[in-house]
């Protein structure tokens, strides 16, 4: 007999009158939360993806601007090793010598100069 009543109180509570179920127990607006649910993680994984796409380009656009970087760096270390070697000839003994001959007119006391107008 105990067994039978337990299953009536089983049965009794399964039952539930739709009028008394609440809006949110209701199969519409439970499909309705799942709906909403899915669009929700759809919308964030787009979102997640737009982001790591607008990444890596940022990384492809960096990558170029570190290339043409380093590219002016070679450049700006080759300019410095001419304007050495131009300055250790310009310091030389030779430059001033040729210097001296060209703009002065200097020669040395066993020499003779030689004017040629054209």
């Amino acid at each position: 007999m105990a067994v039978k009543e337990e299953e009536k109180e089983k049965t009794n509570e399964k039952t539930v009158v739709y009028s008394e179920m609440t809006k949110a127990d209701s199969p519409a607006f439970q499909w309705f939360k799942k709906i909403l649910s899915f669009f929700f993680v759809v919308i964030f994984m787009g979102a997640c993806l737009w982001q790591v796409h607008s990444l890596r380009q940022q990384g492809k656009q960096l990558d170029q601007n570190l290339a043409q970087l380093e590219e002016q760096i070679e450049e700006e270390k080759a300019k410095e090793l001419e304007i050495k070697v131009d300055q250790e000839y310009y310091q030389s003994e030779k430059y001033k010598e040729q210097l001296a001959r060209d703009r002065c007119k200097l020669i040395y006391p066993d020499e003779i100069l030689v004017n040629i107008l054209k």
